[in-house]
This record gives C-alpha cells, sequence and structure tokens, in this order.
C-alpha cells in the first residue's frame, strides 16, 4: 500500500517514511480517499471532500472522522464550540459530495489517562482550562464521542 499526501503546495507535505507527495492527483486514480481528525480545520470541508469524490475511482471508498462537540464530558461539561465539521452535521457534509453515506458513531470510555501529568498534558494539546485537570480523579477514562462517515463513489 502507498500513502500518498496530497496538497496543492509541496512545501506543505511533511510525510512519514515510505509516503509519497503528490502534487495534484488526476481524476480516477485511488481506491481510497481519507480526511481522518482534519476537517475541522477548514472553512469549507465540503470542498476538500469533494476533491477527494474527483480523484477517487469509480467504486472508490472514502472515510472521514471527527469527535463530538459533547467529547470529554469529563473535562468540557458545556462541550466544546462547534467546528466546520463536528460529528453532529458530518454525515450531512460528507452526503452533499457522496450518495451513499454510512455513518458509525462511538460513545464510550475508550481513553485511559493515568496519572495526574496525562491529565494535565491531555488538557494542555486540547485546550481545556488546566484547573480542570486538578478537578478529576485518576486514573481516568474519558468519554471519546465522533463519527467515522464512509462513502462509496458511483
Amino acid at each position: 500500500m502507498v500513502h500518498l499526501g496530497c496538497d496543492g503546495d509541496a512545501a506543505r507535505l511533511r510525510l512519514g517514511p515510505g509516503a509519497v507527495a503528490v502534487v495534484g492527483v488526476p481524476a480516477g486514480c485511488p481506491r481510497e480517499a481519507t480526511h481522518l481528525w482534519c476537517l475541522y480545520h477548514l472553512d469549507q470541508p465540503s470542498l476538500a471532500i469533494a476533491e477527494a469524490g474527483r480523484v477517487l475511482r469509480d467504486g472508490g471508498r472514502y472515510y472521514a472522522s471527527t469527535s463530538a462537540r459533547d467529547n470529554d464530558p469529563e473535562f468540557m461539561f458545556e462541550g466544546y464550540p462547534p467546528s466546520s465539521f463536528d460529528a453532529e452535521e458530518a454525515a450531512e457534509i460528507v452526503a452533499s459530495v457522496f450518495v451513499d453515506v454510512e455513518p458509525e458513531r462511538w460513545d464510550g470510555p475508550f481513553f485511559p489517562l493515568e496519572i495526574r501529568e496525562e491529565v494535565r498534558a491531555y488538557c494542555r494539546h486540547h485546550d481545556i482550562p488546566m484547573e480542570r485537570a486538578e478537578q478529576v480523579d485518576v486514573p481516568l477514562c474519558l468519554t471519546k464521542r465522533g463519527v467515522l462517515a464512509r462513502a462509496t463513489k458511483a
């Protein structure tokens, strides 16, 4: 399997060993395309999804994942602010490009934090107020909520 990183600007591509950087992908080329944990960084994620739909070969599979606004309820009891691509609307946004979308939701205690420093690091990394790191008992298993949207190009 070859992992491709695609972008309009080759200088922005930073890929691991064994990956191939591609600037511009011809239509009908890849069997699969993914947008995992990234579309919420875009103002218009449907444009990136449409480009994935353009380049996929017929019968190709598309995958996109994201978290829900009520993710990490142990820390973020008020929820995260909306983004451009949250689990609440992800399937609908993917369906604006692909006809057959299969959302797989998850909601459960999936992410263990064993010691206080892990809790603090998690809060720092996710822009969660640091005082919340001190307010929870450890070990802590965070509830993760989100969706994986699967689609097939007709």
